[in-house]
């Protein structure tokens, strides 16, 4: 009898594993948490909500169209909010919580949440010494049942979730790391912004004409006026735009052959027509000293950034043969920009017949990039790359 209830044991134990293996997930991070649940519920095959003996709140394991599980995490959303708020953070959350409450013991919870540089604010903790992991799935199951209202709020380096009503709140306050959030390593991520952008359909309803009032703007030369951008670091990594009197005395943007260095800026800041046709060769420098390479339209690249980053500009170098320059896209939700360092000839500004050569660094932390501008001075940009 005890050799069949060994062999039973055994059995399962390899069925387990032969059925997570045959599972497919998007991240390593993904298989380390369906790693976790091995042995203590069995994931459903489809997108669903499921039960689990060891976890006393709902787990929603979500699939791609490819098959792979994007997503496994406890239920805290509704789909209402995880609307407007954006799945992202949500399934961090929700992922985040899962991981937590799959650790063997409350030192375990601690260390794992210390590690992530995450403080928790727990919902009415009991007095003395509670169970730690108890107290997590007391407040979330407030933050899923009973709290009426909820709020996420963002400083320069941290987000703040809480959830509230008229008697107590709960809230955790986690950093803004692209790679904590989005559950996966430089090497993952920078593989699914290659097909992210090439594979993007960004398209906008926006009009060449921005109504300016010329007497609000910088005249920086005879009939030159610039609005003047936030900058990075220095000034001339900056947001500024540029733009001349038309006929009617109002303000047009600057698009002109004998003003270059005006025109991409506004090219590179304001999304329009005139970046459709330009297209850049893009050597895009990877994890690992790698080098991906594809080309991409300008207009795409820009439209791609468009709302979740702000986007500087910065002219190093300009002749009548070159013109060198780097662009900025800051991320709005991470700690982290993008690098893209263009150079062409002038003359590719306008006439659109020879690709731009560009390269790109994705998902620097803002604190390293500082580093490329320590030696910048006022008045002259001057980096090697």
């Amino acid at each position: 009898m005890n050799q069949f209830i060994v062999k039973l044991t055994i059995f399962c134990w390899l069925l387990s594993i032969a059925t997570l293996k045959a599972q497919t997930f998007k991240s390593q991070h993904l298989e380390y948490l369906g790693g976790l649940l091995q042995g203590k519920c069995t994931l459903p095959k489809t997108t669903k909500y499921f039960s689990c003996n060891a976890i006393n709140m709902p787990i929603h394991v979500e699939y791609n169209s490819s098959g792979e599980i994007e997503h496994l995490g406890l239920v805290i959303f509704s789909q209402d909010i995880k609307n407007n708020l954006g799945k992202t953070i949500a399934n961090f959350q929700e992922r985040l919580f899962l991981e937590v409450l799959l650790q063997k013991n409350d030192e375990n919870a601690k260390m794992l949440l210390t590690e992530y540089k995450i403080e928790v604010l727990l919902q009415n903790p009991l007095p003395g010494t509670a169970p730690f992991m108890r107290e997590i799935e007391k407040s979330l199951k407030f933050a899923s049942e009973q709290a009426h209202e909820y709020v996420l709020t963002k400083d320069s380096l941290y987000w703040t979730s809480t959830w509230h009503n008229e008697h107590s709140d709960f809230s955790l306050r986690f950093p803004a790391n692209y790679d904590l959030i989005l559950g996966m390593d430089k090497k993952e991520l920078e593989d699914k912004f290659e097909i992210d952008l090439l594979n993007s359909d960004c398209k906008i309803n926006e009009q060449d004409v921005i109504v300016v009032n010329l007497a609000n703007l910088i005249e920086i030369k005879k009939g030159v006026f610039e609005k003047v951008g936030k900058d990075l670091f220095v000034k001339k990594m900056n947001a500024s735009t540029f733009f001349m009197q038309n006929e009617m005395g109002g303000a047009q943007l600057i698009y002109n052959t004998k003003l270059p260095i005006e025109s991409i800026s506004n090219i590179l800041l304001h999304l329009n027509e005139k970046s459709k046709n330009i297209y850049l060769d893009i050597f895009h420098k990877t994890y690992g000293s790698n080098v991906k390479k594809y080309e991409v339209e300008l207009y795409q690249l820009l439209c791609y950034f468009k709302d979740k980053y702000e986007t500087f500009v910065g002219i190093e170098y300009f002749s009548a043969e070159s013109i060198k320059l780097s662009v900025i896209f800051r991320s709005l939700e991470y700690n982290c920009i993008h690098l893209l360092y263009i150079e062409t000839k002038p003359e590719n500004i306008f006439n659109k017949k020879e690709n731009w050569t560009s390269t790109l660094y994705t998902y620097i932390p803002n604190q390293n990039i500082k580093n490329i501008y320590k030696e910048f001075s006022k008045n002259k940009i001057d980096i090697n790359f």
